[in-house]
């Protein structure tokens, strides 16, 4: 489970992470995601829920605690702050804020959470099983 300090999530549990896929799957769990326009996730992220996703971008924002990692992720469609991805991974990544990655896993549904400034956000939700740099 994870979450990212000054954020909430859109229920009082915590998020539960997937496990990444062992190397010998990447291929086949690649093959089969597929690449949702940013716009069709934000209007209702929960028609994804369980279907394999791909998503590329910019992180914005990335936080490691008890070997999961957050990461909110602008994507090449991001105009501002409500239009990211949050991403979860169940394990360590060595990227940082402002690398390009691509994530593979399912979708999470509708992900919400208060910004610094103290407006509530609601974004879509990516499970990630794989995360590739660049």
């Amino acid at each position: 489970m994870v979450g990212i300090s000054g954020c909430t999530s859109s229920d009082s549990s915590s998020i539960n992470v997937l496990q990444p896929i062992p190397a010998s799957q990447t291929d086949s769990y690649k093959a089969s995601a597929q690449t949702i326009p940013l716009a069709n996730m934000l209007k209702n992220p929960d028609t994804y829920k369980g279907q394999k996703i791909k998503v590329t971008g910019e992180i914005f924002q990335i936080q490691e605690s008890s070997g999961s990692t957050f990461i909110l992720l602008n994507t090449p469609e991001t105009t501002s702050y409500s239009d990211r991805v949050a991403v979860t991974y169940g394990g360590s990544v060595s990227f940082v804020k402002g690398d390009t990655i691509t994530a593979y896993g399912e979708g999470g549904g509708a992900y919400s959470y208060k910004s610094q400034e103290g407006y509530d956000i609601t974004i879509p939700l990516i499970k990630a099983v794989l995360i590739e740099g660049g």
